[in-house]
């Protein structure tokens, strides 16, 4: 796969800054469309109507469609009296405190829940009054889920704020960690740095007449005698090297 998004679309290109520096003189042209046209005639391209480049008007109300879904230009949830049989609304029209209205509506649900227990236990045959309440308890539950439903866009708000923190702990927590890696890394490069500028400033010099016993770790008995000479030249080149790092 040669890349993970799709191409652009091919007429991506007609949005040069030509075309749309033309565009713009065509609209500060004072005139009609057609004088403006026949004025920049000779520059117009002629695969395409120079026009096409000016984006769509905002669509004010209705509905319009994306991906083959229909969307309404201005969202609105799904009310009660949308539906062409639904129940018959409990709560007020307007401004009022949804946490009151959905309390009230408890109390009123256990209220008509316990009459169905009392209409079931004195007679259970009775199939009136039990549907009645039955609807009446139906009724009740959707206009809790009415007004459940209408705190969604907040609770989307919510969900959306609490994803972003959380990205934004995460991406505080790398940069800490990626600060952290570089200070030691500094740290380091200094150290190596300080140990190069006193092994410059002794001039340490191995040669071979050192004996090899001196240095058991690096010279083992059978492996041939190797010569060092630090100079201020090289010290100086890998304190460069350092420093670029």
């Amino acid at each position: 796969m040669a890349s993970s998004v799709p191409d652009p679309p091919s007429f991506f290109v007609r949005y040069s800054e030509e075309n749309l520096a033309l565009l713009e003189q065509l609209k500060k042209y004072k005139g009609t469309k057609e004088e403006a046209l026949n004025a920049f005639k000779a520059a117009l391209p002629t695969e395409f109507d120079i026009f096409d480049l000016e984006p769509p008007k905002p669509i004010p109300q209705g509905n319009y469609e994306l991906f083959g879904i229909t969307w309404q230009v201005i969202s609105q949830n799904a009310t009660i009296k949308d539906t062409q049989e639904g129940p018959t609304q409990l709560f007020p029209e307007g401004e009022f405190d949804r946490v009151d209205e959905l309390q009230r509506l408890k109390g009123l649900l256990l209220e008509k829940f316990c009459d169905l227990l009392g209409f079931l236990a004195a007679d259970p045959f009775d199939s009136n009054e039990t549907e009645k309440i039955s609807e009446e308890l139906k009724n009740i539950f959707m206009n809790i889920k009415q007004l459940l439903n209408e705190y969604r866009p907040h609770l989307s708000r919510e969900i959306l704020k609490l994803l972003m923190e959380q990205q934004l702990k995460e991406r505080k927590q790398a940069t800490a960690e990626a600060r952290r890696r570089c200070f030691q890394l500094t740290q380091m490069l200094e150290a190596v740095k300080y140990k190069w500028q006193l092994m410059d400033e002794t001039k340490i010099h191995i040669t071979d007449d050192i004996p090899v016993g001196q240095f058991p770790n690096k010279f083992p008995q059978n492996s041939p005698s190797t010569s060092y000479n630090l100079t201020p030249e090289t010290t100086n080149q890998m304190l460069q090297i350092i420093d670029s790092i």
